[in-house]
């Protein structure tokens, strides 16, 4: 089962990186400067931010539905990057350098199944879930510090003929 990994959209974060400390500070929103290599996978870029790079460390309402499941979680993302699109079937390095909790959905939000993986399983245990027809999306999130990745999906058709 082909898939396609979906990172967050940037303009929502556009205006927090204009804001002060102290505005920062009302929506519970950190801004700092990675000191250390391999350290801050931006979910908007789904890559590593680089040393000396600006970030902000807010909390994402990743699942909104109404269900027991609907969760947020603090997120890192790097001031002035470009959305990652990845081609279909690939998984960034920032998420397969890391054990990644794997969450499977069905269409009323529900868990239907959950799994770890790192290196090359994350792509196997993707395409494995979405093998079920129960499953809507998956989520993936670093096992470690619980936060979110990023939203999976099945690949559509006009994916799959770009990728070839």
């Amino acid at each position: 089962m082909n898939f396609q990994i979906h990172s967050l959209a940037v303009t929502p974060f556009d205006a927090f990186f204009k804001m002060n400390d102290k505005q920062l500070q009302t929506h519970n929103i950190v801004k700092s400067i990675v000191q250390e290599a391999n350290s801050t996978p931006c979910r908007v870029s789904l890559k590593d931010a680089e040393v000396g790079a600006t970030v902000l460390l807010l909390n994402h309402q990743h699942l909104q539905g109404e269900t027991p499941f609907q969760a947020s979680h603090a997120i890192f993302v790097t001031q002035d990057v470009q959305r990652s699109c990845p081609e279909v079937n690939q998984v960034p390095r920032a998420i397969n350098s890391r054990i990644v909790s794997i969450r499977a959905f069905n269409k009323q939000q529900m868990m239907v199944q959950a799994d770890i993986a790192q290196g090359l399983e994350v792509s196997d245990k993707i395409q494995l879930m979405l093998n079920d027809k129960n499953v809507e999306f998956l989520h993936l999130h670093y096992a470690k510090q619980g936060c979110y990745i990023a939203l999976v999906t099945r690949a559509t058709k006009v994916q799959e003929s770009q990728e070839h």
